[in-house]
């Protein structure tokens, strides 16, 4: 498993919106979307090298104003030694930060 978290200036509610958008472009589906909570469950699919990996995207709204973001990434099965879980978890803050420019 691996996890991150950054912040940024913006509203969460307009980051977590920007997410929804560039998740498939990332090469992610989209299995659940949890609006209330700002939450995005993410899977990547087998390939020959590995069995996939789930992906949680979790926006909080900061006191101080902006929000920060978490994302942590986990292969679906114990066993896939293959998993690149940093490299997951690197694509979605990539598809944010294109996003945002």
């Amino acid at each position: 498993m691996f996890e991150e978290v950054r912040r940024y200036s913006e509203d969460a509610d307009v980051i977590f919106e920007k997410l929804k958008r560039v998740s498939k472009k990332a090469g992610f589906e989209i299995d659940r979307i949890d609006e209330p909570n700002r939450r995005l469950n993410l899977s990547t699919g087998l390939s020959l090298l590995s069995y996939g990996e789930n992906v949680e995207v979790i926006v909080n709204r900061e006191k101080e104003g902006g929000s920060k973001v978490y994302v942590s990434s986990s292969p679906k099965v114990f066993f896939n030694i293959t998993a690149n879980t940093k490299r997951n978890v690197q694509r979605v803050f990539e598809a944010l930060e294109e996003e945002n420019r």
